[in-house]
């Protein structure tokens, strides 16, 4: 296995709070990686002129090395093993992004984006474990997989997701108190993005009903990401009110009256496409939101990382969520797919699935 030597450096927000300790737990274990403990941990302490602080001290004394701009690196990083790539050619070749290899994009339809999906699951179908481990990275365990997630982000013109899912994330107090705000985080991708001539990236939340305060989630303060709220007539009404105080908060509403009600998501994504021009869309789900992309025959690619884990569906939260958790289609209606790429990392698979036009899909 080929080690790359470059350590990717990667300064994120993070705030810490009582709730969010043992967040903070967690990112102080991924920072030091495993193929080379001590001796990276103390050459990482000095590139960065922090302090050196043993993983055997307290965890609050070693929750020093990180704070509300700190440089987070992933450590050493391996490239990705490619087993085979029946994809387009990056439209442009970087440097940053050769861990990967070659990642292209056919052109936009003509009415909405082009939109792949990229999701994470054990080897069972189980798209998060619920509770305090929620979130797909806790089911990956791995940086490349965020890695990777950075440069799907770089790019995509805006990067969509469900309310439930940023509800799912606050809740875990990651990486902050009120939440994520879903950027690309790498220096590398981030310069990427900009060679790729991308706008500034911009976070779209889908909600029906929309009952919730915008203050309460840090992705609405418009600070690092552009914001748009899809939502139905209904919820553009409840959020009317908070106008005044988050008036760069972009609000889109669509109704799906014929389907009973919610979000109609193929004039939601034509809008996207008409008001700001995006032609490359990005769902990162959570497992509502992509079913119903799904049956509204809106998701072209998908991007899926499978875990070397099984864990079964059962959890003191409830029935753990496959991809498609309230879907259940007959052989003859099944989405079907191409498989366009293989690669890995150590027992990490990352498949790269194309939709074929029989079917729903």
């Amino acid at each position: 296995m080929r080690h790359s030597k470059q350590l990717l450096h990667i300064a994120i927000d993070i705030q810490y709070t009582a709730s969010s300790l043992r967040h903070r737990d967690q990112l102080h274990n991924l920072t030091f990686s495993p193929r080379h403990k001590q001796s990276d941990d103390k050459f990482r302490a000095q590139v960065h002129n922090l302090e050196y602080i043993p993983q055997s001290k307290p965890r609050e004394q070693a929750g020093r090395f990180f704070g509300m701009r700190d440089v987070y690196d992933y450590g050493v990083m391996d490239e990705f093993q490619v087993l085979f790539d029946h994809s387009e050619d990056s439209a442009l070749m970087d440097p940053a992004a050769s861990r990967y290899g070659k990642l292209g994009f056919p052109p936009p339809p003509p009415d909405r984006p082009w939109i792949y999906a990229n999701f994470v699951q054990t080897l069972d179908g189980i798209v998060s474990l619920l509770g305090d481990d929620a979130s797909g990275a806790d089911i990956a365990g791995l940086a490349e997989d965020r890695w990777l997630m950075d440069l799907l982000r770089a790019h995509a013109d805006a990067v969509m997701l469900g309310m439930g899912t940023l509800r799912e994330e606050q809740k875990m107090g990651r990486p902050r108190a009120r939440g994520p705000v879903f950027r690309i985080v790498d220096a590398g991708m981030q310069q990427l993005r900009t060679r790729l001539q991308h706008s500034r990236e911009r976070n779209i939340l889908v909600t029906a009903r929309a009952d919730f305060q915008l203050a309460d989630y840090a992705v609405f303060d418009g600070a690092h990401v552009d914001v748009t709220v899809l939502t139905t007539r209904e919820g553009a009404e409840r959020l009317e009110a908070q106008r005044k105080s988050h008036g760069w908060v972009d609000i889109i509403a669509v109704d799906a009256s014929l389907t009973g009600g919610g979000v109609d998501m193929r004039q939601a994504v034509a809008a996207l496409k008409q008001r700001y021009g995006i032609n490359y869309l990005l769902c990162e789900g959570g497992p509502s939101l992509y079913s119903g992309m799904i049956m509204a025959e809106l998701i072209d690619e998908k991007f899926l990382t499978v875990s070397p884990v099984e864990v079964g569906r059962m959890s003191a939260q409830g029935l753990r969520p496959s991809v498609l958790p309230e879907v259940g289609l007959s052989k003859e209606d099944a989405v079907r797919w191409s498989w366009l790429s293989c690669r890995k990392v150590g027992d990490h698979q990352f498949h790269r699935f194309r939709r074929k036009v029989s079917g729903i899909c």
